[in-house]
């Protein structure tokens, strides 16, 4: 690599935020497959394609900027088949062609350009073997300036032919024929329209759904007892949205669906869990089932009870609260929440949401 490209590719790392090129062919991407238990040599499926893209750009540069359009991913995936070297090449040079425009989206142009950019430099790579083995190569280019020559002389004596042939031949009158109305003509032949005849209306077609229910979601289900909504659960899954699934089994059963990013080891021993890849974002998510206890009525300032007061001693046993333990909503209460919550990367909202509540419950015991 020579120094303009060795700065070339600084001032690209640096425009997206990475630390290094992810589609560069010298990386190693096999922790990809491991963790997601895919096979290399099989091309990837469009969500699979956008998945293994996203994933490489989060582990180059965890705060990149990087918008990739639909119309670009649909490129991507079209121009490569899937393939894994094909994806890296084209969304190698995709990156250069967006960082030339200065700008952090990856459009459809700079994919098609990109794929442009390749077959121009195998050309050229085809063109110099066969000039190093000796073998004369021949260009379209080269052809058309004799074809035009050609055409040109064959316009010159067509020409040549007819103005002699118009001088001998004698002049011939000619007869006008009359002709009907066109319009008079019409008139007669096309026939009276029909009363139009009522169209039935076209058949509504329920969207079709991906088929996310397999083995391992009838298991995990089947280890609650929730085989009953293993439809309602796929669908949830699919759309990446929980809360009508987990509403209407806590409320039929007394279960509450909880699902989180980071699974501590001691849950794998003690719980039934289901490991997910869902796309937006990128990650992997763990779903387990849960009955709430103990349950909060109420979260604010002021508010007492023994629930509360169960919360104040789960936190003290773990090490975060060290106010005293009143059953009373308090700042300091509020606060050792948010510690905990930040300790165990869940969403910090200061007040012991189900999700949260489970953690406290599990980690104190």
């Amino acid at each position: 690599m020579s120094g303009s490209d060795k700065i070339s590719d600084i001032g690209l790392l640096a425009h997206f935020q990475l630390e290094t090129n992810p589609f560069s062919p010298t990386l190693d991407h096999s922790s990809f497959f491991e963790i997601f238990h895919m096979d290399p040599a099989q091309p990837f499926t469009f969500d699979q394609t956008m998945v293994y893209i996203q994933f490489l750009l989060n582990e180059a540069g965890p705060d990149h900027q990087i918008v990739i359009e639909g119309k670009a991913h649909e490129a991507l995936y079209r121009l490569s088949d899937g393939r894994v070297e094909q994806i890296n090449t084209l969304m190698d040079q995709a990156l250069r062609k967006a960082f030339t425009d200065r700008t952090q989206a990856i459009r459809q142009r700079h994919v098609e350009d990109a794929i442009f950019k390749e077959s121009l430099s195998a050309d050229m790579d085809s063109d110099r073997h066969n000039m190093e083995n000796g073998v004369k190569t021949s260009r379209p280019g080269n052809a058309v300036p004799i074809i035009a020559v050609a055409i040109l002389l064959l316009g010159l004596a067509g020409a040549v032919w007819l103005f002699r042939d118009n001088k001998q031949s004698p002049m011939i009158e000619k007869k006008t024929v009359p002709t009907k109305s066109v319009t008079q003509e019409t008139l007669k032949q096309t026939p009276k329209p029909s009363k139009p005849s009522a169209v039935p209306a076209p058949e509504k077609k329920a969207p079709k759904r991906a088929l996310l229910s397999d083995d391992r979601v009838r298991n995990f289900l089947a280890a609650y007892n929730l085989q009953a909504y293993e439809r309602l659960f796929s669908d949830a899954l699919y759309d990446e949205n929980f809360e009508e699934v987990t509403r209407q089994i806590y409320n039929e059963t007394g279960l509450m669906l909880i699902h989180f990013t980071t699974l501590p080891p001691t849950f794998k021993k003690k719980y039934h869990i289901l490991d997910k890849l869902l796309i937006n974002p990128v990650h992997i998510r763990y779903f387990l089932f849960w009955k709430p206890a103990p349950v909060i009525p109420a979260w604010e300032y002021g508010v007492r009870g023994k629930p509360i007061q169960q919360v104040q001693a789960m936190l003290k046993k773990i090490g975060i609260y060290r106010g005293e333990i009143d059953g009373v909503v308090d700042v300091e209460l509020v606060r050792a929440i948010v510690r905990f919550q930040g300790q165990n990367l869940l969403e910090k909202t200061g007040s012991p949401d189900p999700t949260t509540l489970f953690f406290l419950t599990a980690l104190s015991q």
